[in-house]
């Protein structure tokens, strides 16, 4: 189950990777050890807002899209218009909890007569994330299904 949310023009900052949508299973974490597992991520604590650290899938092709890692900021220089997210809590171990649940999230956004509109934005909270209860808010860019 989902609820619907309106986003204002969203902007981010960070750091983008293009993923081959067959390998996102293992792509995407890699690129987060990458990413995290030295100094570069810091800079971006000053510009992060109160959505705190993300993950952005967009610019989908039927082979890959671009995944950002990085933080919501009004100086972001990745920005996407207006519009209506379909709002999951993802409980459980990363990244196995958004990776695992991915496709069954937008087949149930398009059963509810809504379809996947390009952008998808993984919000991680403080916590850890290697536990079975941590939430991972995941929001799917929607439209009315044409």
């Amino acid at each position: 189950m989902f609820e619907i949310k309106d986003f204002p023009e969203l902007k981010f900052k960070g750091y983008i990777e293009r993923i081959n949508v067959l390998e996102r299973k293992t792509a995407i974490p890699e690129f987060w050890k990458e990413v995290t597992s030295d100094e570069q991520f810091r800079p971006l604590y000053k510009s992060m807002d109160s959505l705190g650290i993300v993950g952005v899938s967009y610019n989908f092709t039927e082979t890959d899209s671009d995944y950002l890692i990085g933080v919501h900021s009004k100086e972001g220089d990745v920005v996407f218009d207006a519009g209506t997210y379909a709002f999951f809590i993802m409980r459980g171990r990363l990244p196995g909890a958004v990776r695992e649940r991915e496709l069954e999230a937008i087949q149930e956004i398009e059963k509810s007569g809504y379809m996947f509109d390009g952008m998808m934005m993984e919000v991680y909270p403080e916590g850890n994330p290697s536990s079975d209860d941590y939430i991972t808010e995941v929001y799917f860019k929607i439209k009315v299904a044409e």
